[in-house]
């Protein structure tokens, strides 16, 4: 039992330092001069597909008509939606002094992502020669394009990744979502800084046109469950084109949190299925080496009730580690104040969160993406 202790131990601890390592890294490239180049400034396309987001649109566009760098075009795609929100997007295209293409997706996905299968319309109209992507329930600060456009300005970036952070109320299922987004993105992006990306968000994610088209697109992602992840997985296969990540905080992305933790539940399903499933080998055996782990940690908790209490060792280990962790990062990557306040119930709740979703993904190998059920399948 102490040499499995031992040895779980270590591997969480270079774990941790090495992600550490690859933040540093990361932060240092993002400062270099070339990612301040402000002779370069391409056309962007940014795309935005939306499903009965009404509710969330007016703060979207606004925030586009705020941005600092005007060579964009916005592409907004409704994807059959049951309220407004096709209208909104027709009305704010008509007012607008930006360039806006809107267009109405009427046909079901059948097995395909829905995402993808919307993306892929927006794209097919799309003239930049980079592509932008958020979501419609998103808000971008004012200098979000620029900056994104100037980690461009170095020919051999293929991706930019950035960070999220949730508005909505101050309770523990917003804050937990909040901590967990900054926590797994800290650590997707200590990975990118190692070379060796394993995923990034598809809200605040841009691409190289020509990076694109080299590696077949979203079009060969029509049944992936974490098209984004995948997007990543194939650029950096592909060996041309480097990865980045972008830190300041004026590059964040807002989004809108999950309101309810089955619902939060079933988005962590999504990722956990990305992990699970990806080609990525580097992800795929991490995520599940962790996942088994924190399962066995858990299930030592009820020998620890009943037979003995050395089996407390476990869980107080995995504990640890998480919590070690997670103050690490937070102290070498870049968070908000919510990251702080809710991290000891969030640390509590992670491996209890995670370890179910790890279990349905492998069990069901579907999720339920906005009403359609995606079952997933390997990219060949």
């Amino acid at each position: 039992m102490l040499i499995f202790i031992s040895l779980v131990s270590i591997f969480l601890i270079v774990l941790t330092l090495a992600v550490s390592i690859g933040l540093c890294i990361e932060r240092r490239r993002a400062s270099r001069p070339a990612f301040a180049n402000i002779d370069y400034s391409p056309l962007v396309s940014v795309v935005i597909p939306g499903r009965n987001e009404a509710s969330n649109l007016t703060a979207l566009l606004e925030s586009f008509e705020k941005q600092s760098y005007r060579n964009f075009e916005l592409i907004l795609i409704d994807d059959r939606s049951e309220d407004e929100s096709l209208s909104i997007m027709k009305a704010f295209a008509e007012k607008s002094t930006l360039k806006v293409k809107v267009l109405s997706n009427t046909e079901a996905p059948g097995e395909n992502n829905p995402k993808v299968n919307v993306l892929l319309k927006g794209l097919a109209q799309a003239e930049g020669e980079l592509y932008f992507f958020t979501d419609a329930d998103c808000v971008a600060g004012p200098q979000w394009v620029q900056l994104v456009v100037n980690a461009f300005a170095d020919a051999n970036t293929g991706i930019v990744c950035g960070l999220l952070t949730l508005t909505g109320n101050d309770n523990l299922v917003c804050g937990f979502q909040n901590f967990d987004h900054f926590y797994r993105m800290l650590y997707a992006f200590g990975a990118i800084g190692l070379n060796m990306p394993i995923g990034c968000f598809g809200n605040n994610l841009a691409i190289r046109r020509a990076a694109y088209d080299e590696t077949g697109g979203y079009e060969s992602l029509k049944h992936s469950a974490t098209e984004d992840a995948e997007l990543i997985s194939m650029v950096k296969d592909g060996g041309k084109y480097s990865i980045r990540a972008l830190f300041n905080e004026e590059t964040f992305i807002e989004t809108v949190h999950k309101p309810t933790w089955p619902e939060h539940a079933n988005q962590a399903a999504r990722w956990a299925a990305g992990a699970v499933f990806s080609t990525n080998r580097f992800a795929q055996l991490g995520f599940i080496a962790l996942m088994l782990v924190a399962a066995f940690c858990l299930i030592s908790i009820i020998p620890a009730i009943f037979i003995s209490s050395m089996f407390w060792v476990f869980p107080l280990v995995m504990y640890a580690y998480l919590f070690i962790s997670a103050v690490v990062l937070g102290l070498t990557g870049a968070v908000n104040q919510a990251y702080w306040r809710y991290l000891v119930p969030s640390v509590l709740l992670y491996p209890i969160v995670y370890v179910q979703s790890f279990f349905r993904t492998v069990i069901t190998r579907t999720i339920n993406w906005k009403g359609t059920i995606i079952t997933w399948k390997k990219r060949k």
